[in-house]
């Protein structure tokens, strides 16, 4: 008997509307063919999330079924009755130059706890979510304020936190969830779709593919529920692809012929176009005056419903002609109409032609508020012109700057961007170009800032301009270390471009000529080894202030131009061993960084910021900055000379897996003549062996390391070079190496460089003055945030004392060097120190802190922090978690230790 073949058009669209109107608002009883390891996984983030914080990123392209995945997560949420709260945001295209909508919408749900933040908090994070009016507020205070209120949130009962399409999200908001991802303590959940991780980058991740072919079939055949031609199925699942939301609009987007049995001709569309068509085709259907509001809504860039009814009445129609869009799973309508998927938005703004585009932003220009929201107005005239409109590219440009100082600097460059569009004169179009390039440079938009500096070059350029777009091309090249035309790939080469290009500059605009002087200047010292040193003093002379000149130094700093040279910044201050001034040039160049929106620049301060916590013993906090500053860059497409401070983290890690990592690090700043960062591996290498008791290894990197003067690092090759010079019986390098680094540290008075010196001193001599160059290193270390060579100077005090049978103080002294690098998750030092209290002992090492095997990492940190007297105010300040968490951290240490007193913290620490 032959297969029927039989089915109706009209039933198969109404169950893939139904099914695409469960979004993840209303999955709760949905099975997920194909999903059950990622529900195992999620069932299990449940579990933990009713006492500790998880986070998740689903990453995924697009129709794979994130979204579901959220919506099985509501699921178990609601379970749960009122055990867990939950909020959630849905990132959209259009809002992606609007700062802060994405968080507006995630925290509103949590505003009741706004009170409970301090002051500052409160306020910062009222005006970043339009609640109050005010200047831009610092993004670390916003993000500090944000990361509080989910926490305060959660306190009471699990928050689960649900952001679908995060590639979407505007960046402001994407960069504050981010970072509360990387802190969040106590029971706060953030679960993160998204289709590439960018800022999202180091979290953990769960990445969701396509469907196993028998899957697919078993979603195909759930979704229709009739019997197709085995050739029309086969088609199906061809083109889907194991897509899941393809194999549901797949076929309703199929004529009922062809379900019957006919065979499409030509080419299978891909799935992205297939599902907008889809989508296409449902709003072609509806009623005219609803598709003009699905234009209004698709047009209007976070949904504001007010703003939509104001719309409807200048069009003539009203709120209720949205009704049958929504039936149609289009749309849904609630405190904001927001669209079942993104390429719904998507369809409904491509279905209108131009005209009916440009009278929809013109009805949304008169019916958006100019004084609450300038910003999207001006956008809304902008996109409402026809053609080369002089008047508005003005008033977009005027806009540009406001916009930046509230917006941040991506919407200012999509502001200038769309000014240069609207330009008629040349030169006018040519200036609005290069400036809208420059802020999409700073933006991260490297694709938007080529093609708007194509655009400018197009037209007749006067020699400003010119000089301009030179150093704008070179800018680019080193950021991107690629060869744009001009054969110029090195640090070098491009060093000397934006030198010649500074030079064009000089009698025509010396602001931008100083600018592009800094630039050259940090190019030439990334190249260092590999560069022109005489071309790097030359530069030097050109940008500092000379040494006779003590009073033009503080008007330098002060004038914000070392800002632009972090490399510098952090170079001066460690070839003069200050670690406190490292600390204060790192911590305000983040901040700087982050306040004007500069992506390159964050990635560079943050990697030095890394390395500053790396000395301090913060691995983990220094790993975290390195992971932003490695997704900033990745996402932009830079190629990030700063991503090399990565190899020392692995070194001070101590896994000797990543010795080949180090090496591949090496050879990749080799090939982009980046001398320094050559020098960074080398160095690296150098630690990670000395750590290892691979002194052999470690010697022959540090004399590498030490035969150039790396500005910056190269005393601290020597340091290595003496110790491993040592191990292997080299006296005489070790010798040669002491004298270079006395030398060196000469005219530095610091603890740091004196603490540094004596123990090189000890490892080089013997008796009475080993023994006193040891406790001077101690000493002197003490009293500097370079924790990690104070434990290192611990280290080889109590390896000394050792090897001399004084098993008393050796056992002391390797236990605080054991203990802190156990503390700074440095674990080929900690093993270092392990073995020489096993060879003193026999046995391995016990904890130090009564207990204290029990507690995690953080609650380890909280309590030595707590027995040290510090508030729950001051150690929520320095571990950037809020005060309550720091309150929940610490009845969980009391309990597990049987305590009850910070006091009893002081005595079971003194006692271990």
């Amino acid at each position: 008997m032959p297969r029927p073949r039989f089915c109706h058009i009209s039933a198969i669209r109404a169950v893939y509307i139904h099914m695409r109107r469960k979004t993840f608002h209303d999955l709760d009883a949905q099975v997920l063919i194909g999903r059950d390891g990622e529900c195992r996984l999620l069932d299990g983030l449940m579990s933990a999330l009713s006492t500790e914080s998880r986070v998740l990123v689903l990453r995924g392209g697009a129709g794979v079924g994130k979204t579901a995945l959220l919506g099985y997560l509501l699921g178990r949420a609601r379970q749960c009755d009122s055990s867990f709260r939950t909020t959630q945001v849905t990132g959209v295209e259009f809002d992606m130059d609007l700062a802060y909508a994405g968080l507006q919408q995630l925290c509103r749900p949590l505003l009741p706890y706004l009170d409970e933040l301090p002051d500052p908090q409160r306020r910062a994070l009222e005006t970043a979510l339009g609640l109050d009016t005010g200047d831009s507020p610092p993004t670390d205070r916003v993000r500090v304020a944000a990361l509080a209120l989910l926490t305060a949130a959660g306190r009471d009962r699990p928050l689960l936190c649900l952001i679908d399409d995060a590639q979407w999200l505007d960046l402001a908001s994407l960069e504050v969830l981010s970072f509360a991802a990387r802190r969040m303590e106590g029971p706060v959940g953030l679960v993160f779709a998204t289709r590439d991780v960018g800022a999202l980058a180091g979290l953990p991740e769960r990445v969701v593919g396509a469907l196993s072919d028998a899957h697919a079939r078993e979603l195909l055949d759930s979704t229709l529920g009739v019997h197709l031609d085995p050739r029309v199925s086969d088609r199906i699942l061809a083109e889907a692809g194991g897509n899941p939301l393809a194999l549901m609009t797949l076929p309703a987007d199929d004529s009922a012929a062809e379900l019957g049995g006919s065979l499409r001709r030509g080419h299978p569309r891909s799935v992205t176009t297939r599902i907008e068509q889809s989508y296409a085709e449902r709003i072609g259907a509806l009623p005219e005056p609803t598709r003009m509001l699905l234009l209004a809504a698709a047009a209007e860039p976070i949904g504001d419903r007010a703003v939509l009814i104001r719309a409807a009445h200048s069009l003539a129609v009203t709120a209720a002609d949205l009704a049958p869009a929504v039936t149609a799973g289009v749309v849904e309508v609630g405190a904001r109409v927001r669209f079942c998927h993104p390429l719904a938005r998507s369809a409904a703004y491509r279905a209108a032609d131009p005209v009916e585009r440009r009278a929809i932003h013109r009805v949304l220009a008169e019916v958006t508020d100019a004084q609450t929201d300038p910003d999207r107005r001006v956008w809304h005239i902008a996109n409402a012109v026809t053609g080369p409109d002089d008047e508005v590219a003005t008033q977009l440009e005027a806009a540009a700057g406001p916009a930046r100082h509230r917006s941040g600097v991506s919407v200012a460059a999509a502001f200038l961007q769309r000014a240069a569009l609207l330009t008629s004169h040349p030169e006018r179009r040519g200036d609005r170009a290069l400036a809208a390039a420059r802020a999409k440079l700073d933006a991260g938009a490297l694709g938007d800032a080529e093609e708007l500096l194509a655009t400018a070059q197009l037209g007749p350029l006067t020699e400003l301009q010119r000089a301009r777009s030179a150093g704008l091309s070179a800018r680019m090249a080193y950021l991107q270390h690629r060869d744009d035309g001009s054969g110029a790939t090195t640090s070098s080469d491009i060093a000397a471009r934006l030198h010649d290009a500074a030079q064009q500059l000089e009698t025509l605009d010396e602001a931008a000529a100083g600018e592009a002087r800094l630039e050259a200047l940090a190019a030439a010292t990334a190249a260092g080894r590999l560069g022109s040193v005489p071309a790097v003093a030359r530069l030097a002379e050109s940008v500092v202030p000379a040494a006779g000149e003590p009073a033009a130094v503080p008007e330098f700093e002060a004038s914000g131009r070392l800002a632009a040279l972090p490399v510098l910044e952090q170079a001066a201050a460690y070839e003069m061993w200050d670690d406190a001034l490292a600390h204060r040039l790192a911590t305000a160049a983040v901040q700087r960084s982050r306040e004007s929106g500069a992506r390159h620049l964050l990635a560079e301060t943050l990697s030095h910021r890394a390395v500053v916590l790396m000395l301090a013993g913060q691995l983990d906090e220094a790993e975290m900055m390195l992971s932003e500053a490695h997704s900033r860059s990745a996402s932009a497409g830079y190629h990030a000379p700063w991503r090399y401070p990565s190899l020392l983290l692995d070194a001070w890690r101590g896994d000797p897996a990543d010795l080949e990592g180090i090496k591949t690090g090496a050879e990749a700043a080799l090939n982009h003549g980046e001398g320094r960062a050559l020098g960074l591996a080398q160095y690296a290498t150098a630690v990670l062996c000395n750590g290892l008791g691979r002194y052999e290894e470690a010697f022959t990197a540090a004399r590498q390391a030490a035969e150039y003067d790396d500005l910056g690092l190269y005393g601290w090759h020597l340091v290595e070079l003496v110790e491993s010079a040592t191990r292997v019986g080299d006296t005489a390098t070790a010798e040669d190496a002491l004298i270079r680094l006395t030398r060196r540290l000469a005219t530095s008075q610091t603890d740091w460089a004196r603490g540094t010196l004596a123990s090189a001193r000890a490892l080089t001599t013997h008796g009475q003055d080993a023994e006193a160059g040891h406790l001077e290193a101690i000493d002197h270390l003490s009293r500097t945030q370079v924790r990690i060579h104070h434990a290192r100077a611990h280290l080889r005090y109590g390896e000394w004392l050792r090897r001399r049978r004084r098993r008393s103080a050796a056992h002391e002294h390797l236990t605080v060097a054991h203990d802190m690098f156990i503390r700074f998750g440095a674990q080929a030092f900690a093993g270092r120190a392990e073995r020489e209290l096993i060879a003193k002992e026999g046995k391995p090492l016990q904890p130090t802190l009564a207990g204290g095997d029990h507690l995690t990492a953080k609650e380890l940190q909280i309590a030595t922090l707590a027995g040290q007297g510090f508030t729950n105010a001051v150690i929520g300040e320095r571990l950037f978690i809020s005060t309550h968490t720091v309150e929940w951290h610490l009845r969980n240490v009391f309990a597990k230790l049987g305590v009850t007193s910070r006091r009893q913290l002081r005595t079971l620490a003194s006692a271990g």
